[in-house]
């Protein structure tokens, strides 16, 4: 897509626009997200929604299974959907899950790849901060021009 071709298209909130691309704010399950539409030359290179604040740790994991199935139902069944774990602290109780997430120990990583896009939904931590967004990425570089 180009430029003018996303300004037309997007109905989210304008934050910023630069050479290199825009910034939307949306609300997605109700929770506040922000929108990075990546250009280059060519075209949009990337977009990537990410939630900026869910509140309750206890509350990722279930919005993260509600966007996998919302994701699921528009674009079939993902290519893979796995749990990471890097440690096993919480490992056997899922009710504490959610925990593992917060101390590091659990990646949730679910792919799609359709004919012209490849979507990938990502929840983990890295260092002090959770990260929680949705990524869709041009399957080719032809496909960028559309």
């Amino acid at each position: 897509m180009s430029r003018e071709e996303i300004k037309a298209a997007e109905t989210a909130e304008l934050v910023k626009e630069t050479r290199l691309g825009f910034i939307y704010k949306e609300k997605i399950l109700g929770y506040p997200v922000s929108i990075f539409m990546d250009l280059g030359e060519s075209g949009l290179e990337e977009s990537r929604l990410e939630f900026e604040n869910i509140g309750n740790p206890q509350k990722f994991i279930p919005v993260r299974e509600e966007l996998e199935a919302m994701l699921t139902e528009k674009y079939g069944d993902p290519l893979y959907s796995i749990p990471h774990w890097m440690g096993n602290t919480y490992a056997h109780n899922r009710d504490e899950h959610w925990k593992a997430l917060l101390i590091g120990e659990l990646e949730f990583r679910t792919e799609w790849n359709t004919s012209t896009t490849q979507i990938l939904l990502l929840l983990g931590k890295h260092k002090d901060e959770i990260y929680f967004f949705i990524r869709y990425t041009p399957r080719n570089s032809e496909l960028k021009k559309l």
